[in-house]
This record gives structure tokens, C-alpha cells and sequence, in this order.
């Protein structure tokens, strides 16, 4: 039996999933394990292997369709197997392996005016028998021809080139698509997209057009009336953007964060003046080791999360009725992408060394923008802290990531004129706030937990006591 390809569950509130696209056209050999197509979840695009070895067949999604979790999206056939000759089991019109290899009968004149010949049985694979019926050949006639008993699509293309010649095709202006040679299913797509067939370039056996070139022309004209779009008209019509994949998923969650979590927010400066001593005194080793600069965020990646497990109210998740606090620290980090946000999640923070912070985070960062990174490692964070320093940001407060209970905003770091020792003096300030979910942390807590985090920040070498 052929291998059912679905669109998978990756998480367990998952009702749907984006196809992005597929990493392998239909009728391309799969390998079990193989990289199949890239799924776009409410977190993440994840890349999909393949179930089983086969041929990829009976295709039904295409990029950017959004499909219930469970639902066929395509098979993969195993050596003798035949597609199913259906229009898209997404519209329910599956057919039973009697009907996709079922015969066909044709009476055959020997003559015009002679009477038929003997019924000949002739067995053709679905897409054989409607490529023949679209330009009204007899099946038995290419049976008789390459003396074959079983008719593939490849034995119509062929037939097809040996009785009527290309220059026949393209002069043929009353029916041009009559003699166009293409799959049913780029027919299909083509006439429910308005594109005329005799202008698309067949890649398929002898230039026939196959369903990925129309799929193709069709992106073509999609990026077309996009770029169009982009750009307001002499009339001063704004650029449309429709809210859809991770812009919409961005959108409904923060919603539903802020209508749900009564936020509170707290803030305060802290003087990082020995932080900016340890980033000079370190950077270079931390770059020898990783490769990458040691920078702000991983330094306030390991204060923080030395600081949560002294306050682990804050490092906690809120599910229904329950807060639950965690011990170890799995910090996210909030990333900016070209037109979303995504936030990977480094492990056990508070255990792991400034290089190893540093490299993981220069990592998950890049394959987060590349759009290689997996969904667990976008999963699970206790935690979240969100860094618009680098963009000059002062103050900001960021909505919380659910379920945690807490997020912190950090700011840029500017120099402000302090007293010390009675004399004003210029200092490198930076501003922190709280944002938490007053129905599991109230004031005093998160409070307490910013104090704590100040005084780490001024005076950074206490963590190493």
C-alpha cells in the first residue's frame, strides 16, 4: 500500500499547519528520512522528513495552503503502485485501488467499413487514460503501437509526438489546447487559475507541462501582483500586507497575552559599569574560543539567570490553575526576524559559562534568521528576555510570553551624569523592566527579583563567590 504523507502534529495544541513548500517535486524517488517539505507552525518553520521510501505522488497542498493536522497531503508509491486518479483527497474524492488500476475495453475497426475486432483488454495508469482521452487517442491504438499491455504516460507523450509533429501543435489556432500535452493535474490547475496552457514551458518527457510548472508561472504572477502592490499608486493607495503566517500568528498571540495576563511593570537603572569592564577584559577570549565577540546579551543572559534561580516565582510557567516554578533556568531570547519575532531558548543558563552561552546564542540567532533552527529548540523556555539596546532603545516594555509569567525588557546603555562620592560624574546606565502576570507574581515579588537583579548588575563579580 502506498505511504500516506499528512500534514503533522508538532505540538499538542497544534490544530493546523502552513506548508511552506516542498523540498521534492511529485514523481521524484524519496528516501525514508529524506528532508520531504518545510512546515510552518505557530513557533517555527520546521523541515519535514519523509515517512517511507517511495515515489512522491497525488500531491494535494501547496505552498502557503493551511491544513488540518492528520489530513492527506500526498503519497508515496511504492515499485508498481498507481497514483490516485482523484482530483485531491482534500476535497474527499479518494478512489479505491480497484478504480485507480482499473481496465479499459476498446473496440478496435480493423477497417472502415470491416467489422470490429475481437474486445481488447488494455490496462493504462490513470493519468495514461485521461491524457488519451484529453486528445482523443484510442488506447488500444498505442497498445497495438509499442506492444505493450500496460499504458504509462510517458507511452501517450510518445504516441502523441509520433502523430503529430510540434509544428502541427503550434499552428493549431482552433484548439490549441486540444494538442497542448500536459499532466491532468496542470490542466487543472490552469484552468482554475485563468493561465493559458500554450504559454507555459513543459518540463516534463518531450516538453509536456506538469503540475510544478504551473505551480511555478503561477508564483511568478503571484510575486508580480505583489511587487505591484508594494508600492503606492500616483492615486496615493497605501501597500497592502496581508496579516497571514507568522505576522497573524504574532498577532493573535500577543492579543490573547495581553487581553489575558493583567500585566504589570516595573522598572529601574542600574549602573553597568563592571559589566562593560567584563565584556572588555573577556571579549577576546570568548572570541578566540567561539569565534564571536562576547556581547551584552550574553552577559545579561547569565546574570539573569543566576538571578532567577534566587527568585524562581519569576522562572515559572501559569497553566490553568496551577504556577509552576522551575530550578533550572531555560532562558528564551527574544530575535528579530525580517517580518516576525522568534525566540530560541537557551538550556540550564545559569550553568553554562560565558563562551558557551555566547556561542549557543550566536548559533540559535543565525539559523533562527536563516529559518533552519528546530521547533525544540523554540520550545520549553522558563523565561524571556527581550534586547532593543543595539537599536538605541532606552525604555520598553514587552508583552509577556505565555505560559511564562515574566519577561524583561532591557534597554540601551547611555551615559547620565550620577553622584558618587559627592561629585557628578558621568556613568554607563542602563534601564531593566519587569513585565509579569499579576495572577501568578505580585508586585513586592517581581519587585524584589528587579533589586536583586540591579545589584548583580553593578557589582557582577559576586556571582562568582
Amino acid at each position: 500500500m502506498p505511504t500516506e504523507v499528512v500534514m503533522p502534529a508538532l505540538e499538542i495544541s497544534q490544530d493546523t499547519g502552513t506548508l511552506v513548500h516542498w523540498l521534492k517535486s511529485e514523481g521524484d524517488l524519496v528516501q525514508k528520512g529524506d528532508p520531504l517539505m518545510e512546515i510552518e507552525t505557530d513557533k517555527v518553520t520546521v523541515e519535514i522528513e519523509s515517512p517511507g521510501t517511495g515515489v512522491l505522488a497525488n500531491i494535494t497542498a501547496q505552498p502557503g495552503d493551511e491544513v488540518p493536522v492528520g489530513q492527506l497531503i500526498a503519497l508515496l508509491l511504492a515499485e508498481g503502485e498507481l497514483p490516485l486518479e482523484s482530483e485531491s483527497p482534500l476535497e474527499g474524492e479518494e478512489l479505491s485501488e480497484r478504480e485507480t488500476q482499473s481496465e479499459t475495453r476498446k473496440v478496435i475497426p480493423t477497417s472502415e467499413n470491416s467489422p470490429a475486432r475481437e474486445l481488447s483488454k488494455v490496462v493504462a495508469t490513470p493519468v495514461a487514460r485521461r491524457l488519451a482521452e484529453e486528445n482523443g487517442i484510442d488506447l488500444a491504438e498505442i497498445s497495438d503501437a509499442i506492444g505493450a499491455d500496460r499504458i504509462q504516460k510517458a507511452h501517450v507523450l510518445a504516441y502523441l509526438e509520433s502523430r503529430t509533429s510540434m509544428k502541427d501543435i503550434r499552428d493549431d489556432q482552433e484548439d490549441p489546447k486540444h494538442f497542448t500535452t500536459a499532466s491532468p493535474k496542470a490542466r487543472r490547475l490552469a484552468s482554475e487559475h485563468g493561465l493559458d496552457m500554450t504559454t507555459l514551458a513543459g518540463s516534463g518527457p518531450d516538453g509536456a507541462v506538469l503540475a510544478g510548472d504551473v505551480q511555478e508561472a503561477l508564483a511568478v504572477r503571484s510575486k508580480s501582483t505583489l511587487a505591484s502592490r508594494a508600492l503606492p499608486t500616483k492615486s496615493g493607495e497605501p501597500r497592502v500586507i496581508p496579516v497571514k503566517g507568522m505576522r497573524k500568528v504574532i498577532a493573535d498571540r500577543l492579543q490573547e497575552s495581553y487581553q489575558t495576563a493583567p500585566h504589570i511593570s516595573l522598572s529601574l537603572s542600574a549602573d553597568v559599569t563592571e559589566i562593560l569592564r567584563i565584556s572588555e577584559r573577556l571579549s577576546s577570549a570568548v572570541q578566540e574560543e567561539t569565534g564571536h565577540p562576547l556581547t551584552m546579551t550574553a552577559i545579561l543572559a547569565k546574570v539573569v539567570g543566576a538571578t532567577l534561580c534566587e527568585h524562581p516565582r519569576l522562572n515559572a510557567h501559569l497553566v490553568d490553575d496551577e504556577i509552576r516554578e522551575f530550578s533550572d533556568v531555560h532562558l528564551g531570547i527574544a530575535v528579530a526576524l525580517e517580518d516576525g519575532l522568534i525566540v530560541p531558548v537557551i538550556r540550564s543558563v545559569e550553568q553554562r559559562g560565558l563562551s558557551s552561552i555566547q556561542s549557543e546564542l550566536n548559533d540559535l540567532t543565525s539559523r533562527a534568521r536563516k529559518g533552519t533552527i528546530k521547533l525544540n529548540e523554540v520550545k520549553g523556555g522558563t523565561f524571556t528576555i527581550s534586547n532593543l539596546g543595539m537599536f538605541g532603545i532606552e525604555h520598553f516594555t514587552a508583552i509577556l510570553n505565555p505560559p511564562e509569567v515574566a519577561i524583561l525588557s532591557i534597554g540601551t546603555v547611555t551615559d547620565v551624569p550620577v553622584g558618587v562620592d559627592g561629585e557628578v560624574v558621568l556613568r554607563p546606565i542602563m534601564q531593566v523592566t519587569i513585565n509579569a502576570d499579576h495572577r501568578a507574581v505580585d508586585g513586592a515579588v517581581a519587585a524584589r527579583f528587579l533589586a536583586a537583579l540591579k545589584k548583580a548588575l553593578e557589582n557582577p563579580w559576586l556571582l562568582l563567590a
